[in-house]
């Protein structure tokens, strides 16, 4: 059975993919799960729900506060408990989704944060490494437009701008398995 460590997004959708792997009531679909983010959950300095606290827990989860922006703290998340195995599965839902960011924050906990995890886990050649992409793109007036991956779709405004370098950056790592997903259509 695989292993998967959660970076961020507690405050958005990690909560969620922790329930589908590691269920309240069902059979876990991982041996080990940690998640990571920079949030305290005892007590909890963000909402974290009624049905995380149960998730978390179980003995197959695992949750760290970490300054992710620190590149030894990323390396240690990636330290699997004695007794298993090295992580297979990663997923990054780090990044920073407030707008009243100044530029240097939205380069130092998106773009920088990605690197440093994507980094670690294509030196450590996990199984793969997934990413969620939020939909920060102009397209357009219409929210039924369909957009196909060959237009050139602009991101908005410096969140936007940052998020879109940080796909650029990721997609530089030579030799990952790398995946990206999109929450939904901006």
């Amino acid at each position: 059975m695989p292993s998967a460590i959660i970076f961020g997004g507690l405050n958005t959708c990690s909560r969620a993919l922790a329930a589908l792997l590691v269920p309240v009531d069902g059979d876990p679909l991982v041996s080990h799960l940690r998640i990571v983010d920079k949030f305290s959950v005892v007590p909890p300095t963000t909402y974290i729900g009624q049905e995380f606290p149960k998730i978390l827990a179980n003995p197959l989860v695992e949750y760290k506060q970490a300054n992710l922006t620190v590149p030894a703290a990323v390396a240690l998340c990636f330290i699997p408990p004695e007794g298993q195995p090295p992580y297979d599965y990663i997923f990054d839902y780090t990044g920073e989704i407030r707008h009243d960011r100044t530029e240097m924050i939205q380069i130092n906990t998106t773009l920088n944060v990605a690197r440093l995890i994507a980094l670690e886990a294509a030196k450590l050649k996990v199984k793969a490494y997934v990413r969620m992409q939020q939909p920060f793109y102009d397209t357009g007036s219409s929210s039924k437009a369909d957009h196909s991956e060959k237009q050139d779709i602009k991101p908005v405004d410096t969140l936007g701008i940052w998020w879109h370098e940080t796909l650029r950056v990721l997609a530089a790592i030579d030799k990952y398995a790398l995946f990206f997903a999109s929450s939904s259509k901006a």
